[in-house]
């Protein structure tokens, strides 16, 4: 057809050239040639001409493009997989495509003028010709027909899927277009599946195994009736979609199941997976499933085929064991009764499981107290009814009409006129087991009882293994009472070892302390006298001044009462502790000056930032207790919370009443909190523990030893509450001594203007600065000092002026001196002078005292650091006794 237009197309042009020359030759016989006519007429035949070029080669070129669609046509007609025909009214074809050799194995004028309807099988042809009759009355409409059955050429039948189409009103069809495919294979294969189904099914009822397809196209799940059996549902109550068949996964184990499913639409393989689902009866079920990907010819995933298989009595099984194995570890590992107890609960109600669980252990029984212990199920049920266990009475008398040493089983128990049961039953349980704790014949320990909401739950296999159940707890309940006896009697051994460990510590700690203590005596002995010289004397320093000065007085006694204590803090005094009244908000206020540096200047200057607050309760009692001490030991806290809070933080003192809460007397609470860094239990457990440190080289270890020696000595207790990376909180519990009375005597208020008493007074000290320095005070009090450096010295001296006009009144002696110490002293002094009276100041003061090693030779002992009015006060006594 192509060859032929362009032939056509060929000979048009000389045509058209001969034409023009004729229709030029024709006018020039006619017309001038210089005329403008026939110009005129000349270009209008050459535009002429023109115009019918151009026509001419637009309709070759259409001509030409028509023919290259009919050529693919003709070609895809014979090559194609889909056959065409197109037939009139009466079924004849009009035309039929090359194809449908390939088909049915008929050449196309074969079948010309033939009735098509004999091609199609008897059971088919009603519904063909129901889509004809539907065709026609649908014209333009694609009818698409079911797969049918059509006769081949050598008499087999072939499978086919066709689409019909009217366009008997299209004057260039002038038919009906019938367009159909093979599909033959396809079906065969379908065919062949629903047989390997059918068997498979019949192998899924013998095996229990239920037999499921998700189709991804259509998102849509197919499920045996093995698999509704399963599931716990009726056909018709399951809709098919994939996100309902996800409802039914147990909410643990739903993002596992989601992740199987994509791993195998990867095409990952499983041989099984495990999975737990809840029924619509609330019940809890086991399954293994199985499946595999089947995918189309291109790759892409078709269907998952699988099977499940309910193991949950399998897993029951198994939890069973799990649960006797359990016990037996418990008896191993020496747990108490309420932790087995909770371990069998426990396992009762979330492995086995059980709608309702509860152990019950009778009064007296094992211990006095008794234990009724419910699962988290049981808990919420009863909570949900507003129903109190407790108010049944579970005693033994009654409790022993449910068994006989042996378990009792009831599947339906509403008929029943059992307190328990009946209160049971309100709550839907329907069948009850209960197991007996008992040892030996008679010894009843108590009961375990377990239900389920459906009737007749409990198999004759868990009747038997909670038979099993009750020895093996009973066993380890006993087992667990005599753990719990052998523990009491063990603690009791260490709390004394400990006792007696922590007292050793203290004492050899007491006793390193008080060398310490002279050196540290003696040299604040200085500052304290010549401080106390400024405060009285020096009146025009100023208020901020004076301020200072008292804070600085005011550590300074700590320090001297802390001294004194280094000693003896590790045991009680054996002598009455002066105890004074205390206000604790200006014991605050007054521990919150001293450490102002401590948690204000110092982490300011590195931008940290540590706020305190204090809470004095309203109405409370003054505090009868030692200041210093009870300053130092807040002193000691305060540094410790800063040292926990190295980023800043809160740090908070209150002070309250307990009112008998915690201690059966009332006491007086005083609690230091920080929002440190924290303590875990070894460090709460040692912590108070001398040379016990987490600082490292910055710390000693003996502040919290402090603390506690100074609340032993107040008879009071010590507790510590913290939690790791949220702080601390040191409770500090001091009796509250309402009949109490201070036995501290008056202070003698003799001052500097009594200058009607002087006297003569002679020093003895090894330590040069202090010697001065009491000279120095002695002078400004109106007396005559002299100071000497040595004991032997001071005899000497002594004893020259004991027959001169003016011998000494009074000798003032350190102790602690080489060569000769104050007790070698006084003993030499009194040989000579029997009436001599002899004062001795040391650090050693308070030990002495307490443990009453004071010489005879000694008329009166004053402790380092001394204060003016201390030394005033001894000179007072020291010379009414020579009156006397």
């Amino acid at each position: 057809m192509i060859n032929q237009n362009e032939s056509i197309g060929k000979k048009f042009i000389p045509l058209l050239v001969t034409i023009v020359l004729f229709s030029l030759s024709t006018a020039l016989s006619f017309t001038d040639l210089t005329t403008p006519f026939f110009l005129a007429l000349s270009l209008g035949i050459i535009a002429l001409a023109v115009c019918t070029y151009i026509f001419m080669a637009q309709y070759f070129k259409q001509l030409k493009a028509n023919s290259i669609i009919a050529r693919r046509s003709e070609a895809l007609l014979k090559s194609g997989m889909d056959c065409v025909l197109i037939f009139d009214l009466e079924n004849k074809p009009v035309f039929i495509s090359p194809s449908i050799e390939k088909v049915l194995g008929y050449m196309p004028e074969e079948l010309h003028d033939l009735d098509l309807t004999q091609f199609v099988h008897p059971e088919d042809l009603p519904l063909a010709l129901e889509k004809l009759e539907k065709s026609l009355a649908n014209p333009g409409v694609t009818i698409k027909s079911r797969t049918s059955r059509v006769k081949h050429k050598d008499g087999s039948w072939r499978w086919v899927e066709a689409r019909m189409t009217n366009f008997l009103d299209d004057p260039a069809i002038n038919g009906i277009v019938d367009n159909f495919i093979d599909v033959t294979e396809r079906v065969n294969a379908q065919i062949e599946m629903s047989e390997m189904n059918q068997k498979f099914q019949l192998a899924a009822n013998i095996t229990e195994l239920g037999l499921w397809h998700q189709y991804f196209e259509d998102q849509i799940v197919v499920w045996d009736d093995k698999m509704y059996e399963i599931y716990g549902v009726k056909r018709g109550e399951f809709n098919g979609l994939p996100s309902t068949w996800l409802k039914f996964i147990y909410p643990e184990d739903l993002e596992y199941v989601k992740d199987i499913g994509r791993r195998i639409a990867n095409g990952e393989a499983f041989t099984h997976f495990d999975f737990r689902i809840s029924r619509p009866d609330k019940s809890v079920r086991h399954l293994r499933a199985s499946a595999i990907l089947e995918r189309h010819p291109d790759g892409k995933p078709k269907r998952l085929i699988g099977t499940t298989f309910d193991i949950t009595e399998e897993k029951q099984q198994i939890v069973k064991l799990d649960l006797l194995n359990q016990i037996t570890k418990s008896i191993a590992l020496h747990l108490d009764i309420k932790s087995i107890s909770q371990v069998v609960i426990q396992n009762l109600e979330e492995k086995l499981p059980v709608d309702f669980s509860m152990m019950l252990l009778f009064k007296g029984a094992i211990n006095k107290s008794g234990l009724l212990l419910l699962g988290q199920c049981s808990s919420n049920l009863l909570r949900e009814q507003e129903i109190k266990l407790s108010d049944l009475d579970l005693s033994v008398d009654k409790s022993h009409l449910f068994f006989e040493n042996k378990s009792l089983y009831n599947g339906d128990i509403h008929d029943s006129s059992n307190e328990l049961f009946l209160l049971l039953s309100g709550l839907g349980i329907n069948s009850i087991i209960i197991s007996p704790l008992v040892i030996g014949k008679q010894n009843h320990l108590g009961f375990i009882l377990c239900g389920r909401k459906q009737k007749n739950g409990f198999t004759q296999t868990s009747q038997t293994f909670f038979i099993q159940l009750g020895e093996h707890v009973s066993l380890a309940l006993q087992q667990a009472e005599l753990n719990n006896k052998l523990k009491v009697a063990y603690d009791d051994i260490k709390k004394t070892q400990e006792v007696v460990l922590k007292q050793e510590r203290l004492k050899a700690l007491g006793q390193m302390a008080s060398g310490i203590a002279h050196d540290i005596n003696n040299a604040i002995s200085p500052i304290t006298l010549y401080l106390d010289t400024l405060i009285e004397r020096e009146k025009s320093i100023s208020e901020k001044g004076t301020k200072s000065l008292a804070v600085i007085q005011r550590a300074i006694d700590d320090v001297r009462e802390t001294v004194a204590r280094m000693g003896v803090f590790y045991r009680k005094s054996q002598n009455q502790i002066n105890f004074t009244p205390i206000n604790i908000r200006e014991l605050f206020n007054q521990v919150i000056d001293l450490t102002r540096a401590k948690w204000q200047n110092i982490p300011q200057q590195s931008g940290k930032v540590i706020n305190i607050s204090t809470q004095v309760d309203d109405n409370l009692p003054i505090l009868s207790g030692i200041a210093g001490e009870l300053r130092e030991a807040l002193t000691n806290l305060i540094f410790n919370a800063v040292d926990a809070m190295p980023n800043g933080g809160n740090l908070s003192l209150r002070a309250r009443v307990d009112n008998g809460q915690t201690h059966p007397s009332e006491m007086i609470l005083i609690e230091v909190s920080d929002t440190g860094i924290g303590m875990n239990e070894k460090t709460k457990r040692k912590c108070l523990d001398p040379f016990y440190s987490t600082k490292g080289e910055r710390g000693t270890g003996l502040g919290l030893a402090m603390v506690y020696g100074t609340i032993e000595r107040h008879e009071g207790n010590l507790h510590i509450q913290s939690t790791l990376g949220k702080g601390t909180t040191f409770i500090l519990e001091l009796p509250i001594h309402k009949n109490g009375k201070s036995n501290i005597k008056p202070a003698i208020m003799n001052t500097p203007s009594e200058k009607n008493i002087a006297y003569k007074i002679l020093v003895i000290d090894d330590d040069s600065v202090l010697l001065d320095a009491l000279v120095d005070i002695l002078i400004d009090e109106g007396h005559r000092a002299y100071g000497v450096g040595s004991g032997s010295e001071g005899i000497q001296t002594y004893t020259s002026c004991m027959n001169s006009d003016s011998p000494f009144d009074l000798v003032i002696t350190d102790l602690g001196m080489p060569e000769m110490d104050g007790n070698q002293v006084a003993k030499n002094l009194k040989a000579k002078d029997p009436n001599a009276k002899i004062i001795m100041l040391t650090g050693w003061g308070q030990r002495i005292k307490e443990l009453g090693e004071q010489s005879e030779a000694v008329n009166l002992i004053i402790s380092k650091p001394p204060k003016i009015s201390e030394l005033r006060e001894a000179l007072v006594e020291v010379q009414s006794e020579r009156v006397n």
